[in-house]
């Protein structure tokens, strides 16, 4: 059995140090800030426009709190019972005491779907993250839980009923829910899944949603803040680093062995931890746990290692939806940043390493070819299904040094 093990909903929502995140929409934005928050220490969480003031001990009016650590409400007043918050300038430096800031960015007067105005949302150009809020309890209810009627009916066609198509238009129309937003990571959150026929609305505008033209979502979110449950649905790339080797040419775990000051498999992830997408650590047991903590990554268990290097692929393809699967082998500490960013930026169906004339993982793949990595079998890679396809390959030059793979102790004095 191949599993996720491990993820919480800061893993799901993929969190890291020194965020700026902004949450928009309707039917749970400031409960999603508050279960954000008590998973994060010391984090600010604030708003651009207005929020209810909680009956907390944790709320800060014009102050810093002079404790270090936990979750702090702030904002600049407050006006009949809601926190009213800092101008964008004022804000910016307020955020550099905090190791995360989340910021309520919307209004929708308590409804559970709107349209928006011309100042609407408010989200400040030092926001690197967006998360928008949809609730799906929406679906086929009447416009009367509409906020900005007007508004709504310019970005849909909806005459009376809320339909599949109405929320895919909300979400991708560009004076919707992620109107104003330029963050390097665009979240769609889809609140209230607390049914099977929840779940199985949420997969359907899922799939309408990738479907259309207008498709520019980085990442899926389903779940319910009431019951606690979070599941992340798609992600646009998701990269891997595969670690599930038996390490038997060097009779010892090599992946753990000090390699220019560093255990050989922290140099691939250390380089790769700065990057904003959801990362993978693919290994066999839980002996590289904390290190993939260490680095930001999510851990993958592959329990059928066993059978060569094409489980590790499959175990990757298999568990998560991505529209682009990188793949790094974890015992190649040579590889540059540098070609790192030229890979993740191809834009063909797949970009692979080449060095003379040799042609390697590492390499990105669309999902296009998903049932070809399916159906590896062996230890046979992602190499053979880049062999079958080299019309449509993005070749990255690199430096021989750059594909050295560690496999033997004269490798390491190499």
């Amino acid at each position: 059995m191949i599993k996720l093990v491990m993820q919480n909903i800061r893993e799901i929502f993929n969190i890291r140090m020194n965020d700026i995140i902004s949450i928009i929409g309707a039917g749970g934005k400031t409960s999603l800030m508050y279960v954000l928050g008590e998973e994060l220490n010391k984090v600010l969480l604030t708003t651009s426009t207005k929020i209810y003031k909680p009956d907390t001990n944790n709320v800060y009016i014009d102050e810093l709190p002079s404790i270090n650590d936990g979750s702090f409400i702030m904002g600049k007043s407050v006006t009949n019972n809601k926190i009213i918050g800092y101008d964008e300038l004022e804000l910016y430096g307020i955020t550099k005491k905090f190791n995360y800031t989340i910021i309520e960015a919307d209004g929708s007067n308590e409804m559970s779907l709107k349209g928006w105005n011309e100042s609407e949302p408010v989200i400040h150009s030092f926001s690197n993250k967006t998360i928008g809020v949809l609730d799906i309890k929406v679906l086929n209810k009447s416009l009367k839980e509409v906020f900005r009627l007007d508004e709504f009916k310019k970005i849909t066609d909806c005459l009376d009923i809320i339909s599949l198509k109405n929320l895919c238009d909300v979400v991708l129309h560009e004076n919707g829910l992620f109107k104003n937003s330029n963050s390097a990571s665009k979240i769609l959150y889809i609140n209230k899944v607390e049914t099977e026929k929840d779940r199985i609305n949420s997969i359907k505008l899922i799939e309408m949603l990738k479907e259309d033209n207008r498709f520019n979502i980085d990442k899926i979110v389903i779940g319910s803040i009431k019951n606690k449950f979070f599941k992340s649905m798609y992600e646009r790339i998701s990269i891997f680093v595969l670690a599930s080797g038996k390490s038997r040419r060097m009779k010892s775990d090599k992946l753990l062995i000090d390699y220019k000051g560093k255990k050989l498999i922290e140099h691939i992830l250390n380089k790769l931890s700065n990057y904003k997408y959801d990362k993978y650590l693919v290994c066999s047991d839980d002996r590289l746990f904390n290190i993939s903590k260490k680095y930001g990554f999510k851990y993958l268990l592959n329990l059928n290692s066993d059978l060569g290097l094409s489980e590790s692929i499959k175990a990757s393809v298999r568990n998560i939806d991505s529209e682009e699967y990188v793949f790094f082998l974890g015992d190649m500490p040579n590889v540059t940043t540098d070609s790192i960013d030229k890979l993740l930026k191809s834009n063909k169906g797949i970009g692979v390493f080449r060095s003379n004339d040799l042609i390697t993982v590492p390499a990105i793949i669309n999902k296009k070819y998903k049932e070809e990595m399916l159906s590896l079998s062996g230890d046979k890679g992602a190499k053979l299904v880049i062999m079958k396809h080299l019309d449509d390959c993005d070749y990255i030059d690199v430096l021989e040094k750059e594909i050295f793979d560690v496999d033997t102790r004269k490798d390491l004095k190499r």
